[in-house]
């Protein structure tokens, strides 16, 4: 297996670690944690989301400043992903306190570029895939060249698509500070354009 496959499967890995974090906020509130959240979400600042978060396994942690410094996706993908999560919207419905735990309902906009991520990256694999079973391997360069190609080509052909939900986000107090308690497949999937999904169908 070339180097090039192993550091897509890496990628495709590490990104599912996103769907295990358990996390808290400095918030003096439910609905200030969640604001604080949706914010860095915007932002795209994934180094800064781990402050909603509490006990951020040191790979996961990497993995978000990683991909906010721009090293782990390809630089157009990366792009993309910040260019989609400026677009974010929400709204907090209502919240939820009983005793030391919390419901924070938020209505949410956000695009699903799952379908494109997913076929842009099957391509590269295909390709990858060809080419090793040949005498000529791709380079660095051709194998970005291809991607970025790829994903211009996979925009043209696929309508931007907004999903809209409503999503429960369950919080937690402690020493009278509020705690997300889970980074969940929805809110990874809204921070990330429907990334998540997408290399779980790959």
């Amino acid at each position: 297996m070339s180097n090039r496959i192993k550091k897509l499967i890496v990628i495709i890995l590490m990104s599912l670690l996103l769907l295990s974090l358990i996390g808290c906020s400095s918030q003096g509130n439910p609905e200030d944690t969640v604001e604080n959240f949706f914010n860095y979400a915007k932002s795209f600042r994934l180094s800064s989301i781990k402050n909603s978060f509490d006990d951020l396994e040191g790979d996961t942690e990497e993995f978000f400043e990683s991909i906010s410094e721009g090293q782990e996706f390809p630089d157009y993908l990366s792009e993309y992903l910040k260019e989609n999560a400026k677009k974010i919207e929400y709204n907090i419905i209502d919240s939820e306190i009983e005793n030391s735990r919390a419901i924070v309902k938020v209505d949410v906009k956000y695009i699903d570029g799952g379908k494109l991520i997913r076929e842009s990256f099957g391509e590269v694999f295909r390709t990858i895939l060809a080419e090793s079973d040949g005498e000529k391997e791709l380079s660095d360069e051709e194998l970005d060249e291809l991607f970025v190609e790829t994903m211009k080509e996979k925009q043209r052909l696929n309508k931007e698509k907004i999903i809209e939900k409503e999503v429960m986000i369950k919080l937690v107090e402690s020493r009278g500070k509020w705690y997300i308690e889970e980074m969940t497949e929805d809110l990874a999937d809204i921070i990330m354009s429907g990334f998540i999904r997408a290399m779980e169908d790959m």
